[in-house]
């Protein structure tokens, strides 16, 4: 891991005044990069003035810009020349291809000793003043542009105030604040870990790829070779994940240090006191150098008893799904390991309330997970053993077209995006619940299977309850049609033990493939199985199969489909007798017509069932209590694999009662 080409643009101090950032270590570190990045694109051009501007970049410096500033330069064209450079420099800095960070380095001593909510309200107020730096930077940006025009006699009216705040606030403490790390891991004490931050949304950044079709696995031995670690390339956030410490660094070259953004919109920092009192119970290393695709993958190094994963620095794999999937096969591990069961699911906690006549309706929604979670089994007061329900994430990595106008309006501004422009799974990450609800156990009422691909009629129930065992056959084999955001092309069918290959634990033809992850899980889920049951036949949780029929229109047979959605160009005909462009239109069509119709049409029969538990808690407390509540809970996951209309599915219902979905 020694080799470094970190170009971020990074930035330790603000500035008040436009002579002393031209005259900063910090502008001079970033036109050095500019220059780099310059010269790079006029290399391969070879008209003659592309040679005379590479000659010109080659020699110009930082004093040259001072030196337009002071008016010591006589040249006219010399000084026209050094402004128009200034501008494209300004270009490269605010554009997505460059990438900036504020970053303060704090000393940690005492913070520890102030309550949390002393804590969170100090750090609250940091990161507000690394914010105003941002903004002070931006203005000192602008005027020094301004200036800069006028010395070359450009007085226009009209000036366009560009934003030109750093990417990112970042609050950092030195690593060695981790008091636990054993001998082997040391030189993590030399990186300088984020605590809190600040991230600018509205921002689409371009990474080479748009798809996952690589598994994160686990290997022998990790290659990791943290004793030639160079902490300045590299950004460390630690995050908890399903009450797992990761500690995930981020290597900070192009392609890479992109990713950063996006897992703080993702995922929850950890407290400051967690990272104090706390080995790591995983190390995640994204863009490492000097590692190649055999070392993609995961491990348990013995001497330090850590999980380290590591993706590469190769544009096969510059893409969010790399980061996101990775360290959720980490936090899934871990809770395998704990006795946790990992569910690849969605769950909502919905808080009903009742009206005069004892009527359900749905006052509040907040979301436990968007894609991943998991449940352990615990006693309760009574000595009744409950399944019990947590999440990862407090964003979403939501793929555009799966969405609604109204949702897409509520995240715009809040999102992250990747390849936004892109009508190849463009996604973008929006904040979706708060690290407080994610991280709190609740109550399962329900959990289903979500099944993508079967039809059913207009007049059948989209929910089947099941009885434990069918349930458990359902969700072992894990089936789904792919919308073609993995390798699996659109409309194929994928299978994965549980609906969940992160990590998967049994291959498509049975075969184990971890035996002692897998031996460990299935001791979990036969006590699973057992308190399901006995909780199922006391009427307290509902399991069984939620029908979003979302890839229907791609995973079906045209002549299935003729009841549901039929153009007129195919009534009376055969399928075989329609020309391929009309085939081509009729799946569009379909396509269309399940991927919004049909999570929305489930949506109907999920809410029913929401207040027949409801209804039930509702008479249960009153039975008891003698009293009727204002409001119960209802908690439940709908497991399923990518694509499956998890998201889809809460984001009716929250548009159907004008609920923002996004936080």
């Amino acid at each position: 891991m020694a080799a470094s080409n970190n170009d971020t643009l990074e930035f330790r101090a603000g500035c008040s005044a436009s002579e002393g950032l031209l005259q900063s270590d910090a502008f001079r570190r970033c036109f050095e990069i500019y220059r780099r990045y310059a010269l790079e694109m006029l290399s391969d051009k070879t008209d003659p003035r592309t040679s005379a501007r590479t000659d010109f970049i080659s020699k110009i410096n930082t004093e040259s810009f001072l030196a337009l500033y002071r008016g010591e330069i006589d040249d006219d064209k010399q000084a026209k020349k050094i402004h128009n450079l200034t501008e494209d420099f300004f270009d490269f800095y605010r554009n997505p291809e460059s990438y900036s960070r504020l970053v303060r380095i704090m000393d940690p001593v005492g913070l520890t000793e102030k309550s949390h909510d002393e804590r969170q309200s100090y750090l609250g107020h940091l990161i507000g003043r690394q914010s105003l730096k941002s903004s002070s930077l931006h203005n000192v940006i602008q005027q020094t542009r301004r200036e800069l025009a006028q010395r070359v006699g450009i007085a226009e009216n009209l000036f366009r105030d560009l934003d030109s705040t750093t990417k990112i606030q970042i609050l950092a403490v030195p690593g060695h604040f981790m008091k636990n790390l054993p001998t082997s891991l040391s030189r993590l004490g030399s990186l300088k870990v984020t605590i809190s931050a600040e991230v600018q949304t509205g921002i689409d950044y371009r990474t080479p790829k748009n798809k996952r079709t690589e598994p994160f696995v686990r290997l022998q031995e990790s290659s990791l070779g943290l004793d030639q670690l160079q902490a300045d390339d590299w950004i460390a956030m630690p995050l908890n994940v399903g009450g797992s410490l990761i500690l995930a660094c981020i290597h900070k070259s192009k392609g890479n240090r992109e990713m950063e953004p996006g897992m703080l919109n993702l995922f929850p920092l950890a407290e400051i006191d967690e990272i104090e009192n706390c080995k790591p119970d995983a190390l995640f290393f994204f863009g490492a150098p000097d590692t190649t695709k055999d070392d993609f993958g995961f491990a348990r190094d013995e001497v330090s008893d850590t999980l380290i994963g590591i993706v590469p620095s190769d544009p096969e794999f510059q893409y969010f799904g790399y980061v996101k999937k990775p360290v959720l096969t980490l936090a899934n591990t871990l809770a395998i390991e704990k006795g946790e069961l990992p569910l690849h699911c969605a769950c909502e906690r919905y808080t009903v309330r009742f009206d005069s006549d004892g009527k359900p309706y749905i006052d509040d929604i907040n979301v436990k997970a968007d894609d991943m979670g998991s449940v352990r089994m615990e006693e309760d007061a009574s000595g009744e053993t409950r399944i019990l329900f947590r999440g990862t994430e407090t964003g979403a990595f939501a793929c555009l077209d799966g969405f609604s106008g109204d949702t897409r309006k509520h995240m715009e501004g809040r999102e992250v995006g990747y390849n936004k422009g892109s009508n190849d799974n463009a996604r973008v990450i929006v904040p979706v619940t708060t690290a407080e609800e994610v991280q709190r156990d609740d109550e399962l009422d329900y959990l289903f299977y979500v099944n993508n691909y079967d039809l059913k009629a207009e007049h059948e129930s989209t929910i089947e309850e099941k009885n434990v065992d069918k349930f458990i056959d359902i969700i072992r084999k894990g089936e789904r049609v792919a919308a073609g955001s993995t390798g699996t092309r659109r409309g194929g069918r994928e299978i994965s033990y549980w609906a969940n290959p992160f990590p998967l634990l049994v291959d498509t033809d049975g075969k184990v493939l971890d035996s002692e992850l897998y031996e460990k899980f299935s001791e979990t889920e036969a006590r699973f199985i057992g308190v399901a049951k006995n909780l199922v036949e006391k009427g307290d949780l509902i399991v069984g199969v939620a029908y979003s029929q979302m890839m229907v229109g791609a995973g079906s047979e045209l002549s299935d489909l003729r009841p549901y959605c039929e153009p007129d160009f195919a009534k009376g005909k055969e399928v075989s007798d329609l020309s391929e462009e009309e085939l081509k239109t009729w799946r569009k069509q379909a396509e269309e017509r399940f991927e919004m119709g049909g999570p929305a049409r489930h949506s109907n029969d999920l809410e029913k069932k929401i207040f027949e538990i409801a209804l039930k808690k509702y008479q249960k407390i009153f039975d008891t209590t003698g009293e009727y509540p204002a409001e119960v809970d209802v908690t439940g996951a709908r497991v399923g694999d990518s694509r499956t209309g998890k998201s889809e599915t809460i984001a009716a219902i929250c548009s159907r009662l004008n609920i923002p979905l996004v936080s």
